[in-house]
């Protein structure tokens, strides 16, 4: 992560700071996540093996203060291990809850 940039304020203001390109929102991870978790992989041995998966580049992750109430706790408690799954460039953040 290069940049984090926390905003605390109205959506409208909030949505004039972010950019409108190459972005990715913190609910489209946590489904992506949901949707891997829920994958079962079944390999044979001595064939390729592809738990070696890259991490996903994103360029900008918007996690909007609407998302806090559409994910369950843990998620907000594991934050950051729960980012470190993918590459991510830049965040912002509205209205962060405190923990």
């Amino acid at each position: 992560m290069n940049n984090i940039t926390i905003f605390n304020g109205p959506s409208y203001k909030f949505k004039e700071i972010i950019p409108n390109r190459d972005i990715c929102t913190f609910l489209e991870l946590v489904d992506e996540d949901d949707s891997d978790r829920r994958t079962y992989l079944h390999t044979v041995p001595g064939q390729n093996d592809i738990d070696n998966k890259e991490k996903e580049y994103i360029k900008n992750l918007i996690i909007y203060s609407t998302d806090y109430a559409s994910v369950n706790k843990h998620v907000i408690l594991n934050f950051t291990n729960f980012l470190e799954k993918w590459e991510i460039e830049n965040i912002y953040v509205q209205n962060p809850q405190r923990l």
